[in-house]
């Protein structure tokens, strides 16, 4: 089973006294749900618990 799903990333950096951290926010397109981020880590945290409730959505329409 394979489902394409599209997400808007933005990202920038935020600069502070002692280092440069990667911040952000993503969009799914489909549900229009946005999240923010801080860092790589948890947007592929995101990206990953958004995809497997998409995946059981799935599942619940075809096997009701």
């Amino acid at each position: 089973m394979s489902r394409r799903e599209s997400f808007l990333v933005r990202v920038w950096l935020q600069e502070d006294a002692t280092d440069v951290r990667l911040r952000g926010e993503v969009e799914h397109v489909r549900t229009g749900q946005r999240r923010r981020f801080a860092g790589e880590a948890e947007l592929v945290h995101i990206l990953n618990t958004w995809l497997q409730a998409d995946l059981e959505e799935e599942k619940e329409e075809v096997h009701p």
